[in-house]
């Protein structure tokens, strides 16, 4: 309700999960960037496919990007995991995505 009152608020990491799927569903862009800026300070090894799933199901384009990166960080750590391939499959499309993306910026290219 503050937010919505003041535009600001505090979320801490205990309610930034339910606190992304409310604005994603009310489309609070502003309070669904606050809180990925959130879950994204705790990505672990542990848990790095679990938030990538929910940045998923939640459209969170920037958290999703945070796992990315995180991924390719904790390359070592990750790739002893047994669910490492399975879950690296199935983010392949975003990664191409995510560096298709940084080149364009970088460099102005786009896809032939």
């Amino acid at each position: 309700m503050r937010f919505m009152c003041s535009g600001t608020v505090n979320v801490d990491s205990d309610v930034a999960v339910d606190l992304l799927k409310a604005a994603d569903q009310y489309l609070l862009d502003n309070l669904k960037h606050i809180c990925e800026y959130t879950i994204s300070k705790d990505i672990s090894v542990e848990n790095v496919s679990l938030i990538y799933a929910m940045a998923e199901t939640s459209n969170a384009t920037s958290l999703r990007y945070s796992c990315i990166l995180f991924v390719l960080k904790h390359f070592d750590s990750l790739s002893s995991k047994p669910w490492y391939c399975q879950f690296i499959r199935s983010i392949v499309p975003d990664i191409q995505k995510f560096f298709s993306t940084l080149l364009t910026i970088k460099f102005g290219l786009v896809d032939p």
